[in-house]
């Protein structure tokens, strides 16, 4: 009986650890999943809304950086060739609902703009920094280049 007794607490000790450890857990959605669906659910609908900033840039063949700070402009300054520049805009969802921002530039300035991420969730009633960057590269001519910089806001 002393045997049965034991075995019986070993096998109700494993069975504890067993149920606790998340072995019965469902796995979590997978993230690649989820960016597909993201993907898929912005290509299909309209947006509900879009942030909308024009960006400008003055290239300069040398010298230090000219800087500018605006709230209302991406307005990179004066730049050299092969500066780069990073502005953060903040997107602010005061909705009940979440949200995915997709990032997008046109213009002259477009093919020197990039983005640190392809889509941005954002949860209801709260924020997210997107970080937008330009490059200049060597072959480019001196002036002025302008384009905006379009924030899609989709409902998730």
């Amino acid at each position: 009986m002393k045997t049965k007794g034991s075995v019986l607490i070993l096998v109700s000790i494993i069975t504890f650890i067993f149920l606790f450890s998340g072995c019965f857990q469902p796995e979590p959605e997978n993230r690649a999943n989820r960016t597909d669906q993201i993907v898929n659910q912005t290509e299909k609908a309209e947006p509900i809304d879009e942030l909308i900033f024009l960006a400008k840039v003055e290239v300069t063949s040398s010298g230090p950086p000219y800087i500018v700070s605006s709230k209302t402009v991406l307005d990179f300054g004066k730049l050299p060739y092969n500066m780069v520049e990073r502005k953060e805009i903040l997107i602010i969802n005061n909705r009940d609902f979440t949200v995915i921002a997709v990032p997008s530039a046109n213009g002259s300035i477009s093919k020197w703009i990039t983005f640190d991420e392809d889509r941005i969730i954002i949860e209801p009633k709260s924020k997210n920094t997107s970080i937008v960057s330009i490059k200049i590269p060597p072959d480019t001519k001196t002036g002025n280049y302008s384009g905006y910089v379009i924030y899609s806001i989709y409902k998730s």
